[in-house]
């Protein structure tokens, strides 16, 4: 299973919500089941809480950028 949450500079960890998606809708269901957050069945989005977007970092999604003007960290998927 592969998931993915928007990468969030220290800067900008202000932010409210982020975007969490995954290869397919079914991947995307078992893993909000997991991080218990709502998801729409069909859809391999859905947008989280900065606590639920740590959290799913832990759980293994993988960050990735979203705004290819912030430079690439080491680690971090572009």
């Amino acid at each position: 299973m592969t998931v993915y949450v928007e990468y969030l500079p220290q800067q900008t960890t202000t932010a409210t919500r982020s975007l969490l998606w995954a290869d397919s809708p079914a991947e995307m269901r078992q893993f909000a089941l997991q991080l218990e957050v709502a998801c729409v069945p069909w859809l391999q989005t859905t947008t989280i809480s900065e606590a639920q977007r740590r959290r799913a970092i832990l759980m293994g999604a993988i960050p990735v950028h979203t705004n290819p003007l912030q430079p690439d960290p080491a680690g971090v998927a572009a």
